[in-house]
């Protein structure tokens, strides 16, 4: 597995890998995105995850492997689950100087009862080092495109969000719940599975 032997630099979070369509209309995004693409930093079409909880900057390795045997462990209350990418966005709400671009997911009952779920498994242990509390689902529901480069400005932001478009609506199943590692490098976000549950 491919996690630091000390607590630092282990970005944790739980999520669910995209399906083939998904790839290939992120891969039209990013053809159609060539004039401002030189301001972000792109996430490879094999690691592209929805984020279902975020657990921590600094997660231990004795953490993340009590992390992988409760999940093995609490897997069967999870079952598939359809959902709905119904936009795509660059910032979040509350964010002044976004960050990255993502697809949003709709964000229905059914969606934050599975993730409730998730987190209700994870908490079940005692940790120092994983967050306690669930996120809200505007938050956690997503799938990253990309990340800027650098600091954007509003004015900026406002510019380019007319320019952001795709075929939406679009189906996805939620078939697996991994535990994937995290690392915001220089050359862009990369990901790693560290353990896979399918239902």
């Amino acid at each position: 597995m491919q996690f630091n032997n000390d607590n630092t630099n282990n970005r944790i979070l739980i999520g669910t890998f995209v399906s083939a369509d998904v790839k290939n209309a992120s891969r039209d995004f990013t053809r159609n995105f060539k004039k401002e693409a030189r301001n972000f930093k792109f996430v490879n079409l094999e690691q592209l995850h929805v984020s279902h909880q975020f657990l921590g900057d600094s997660v231990s390795p004795e953490s993340i492997e009590i992390i992988i045997a409760s999940l093995n462990a609490g897997k069967g209350v999870l079952q598939q689950l359809d959902i709905t990418i119904d936009s795509i966005a660059f910032g979040f709400p509350s964010q002044k100087n976004p960050t990255q671009i993502f697809w949003t997911i709709d964000n229905t009952p059914e969606l934050n009862e599975f993730t409730r779920k998730v987190h209700l498994i994870i908490q079940k242990n005692e940790f120092w080092d994983v967050k306690k509390f669930k996120d809200r689902g505007k938050l956690t529901q997503h799938i990253t495109i990309a990340r800027t480069k650098r600091d954007i400005s509003s004015s900026y932001a406002k510019k380019i969000r007319p320019t952001l478009s795709a075929k939406l609506p679009m189906k996805m199943t939620i078939d697996h719940i991994a535990v994937i590692k995290s690392v915001l490098s220089a050359e862009g976000p990369k990901y790693w599975e560290l353990a896979r549950f399918e239902f």
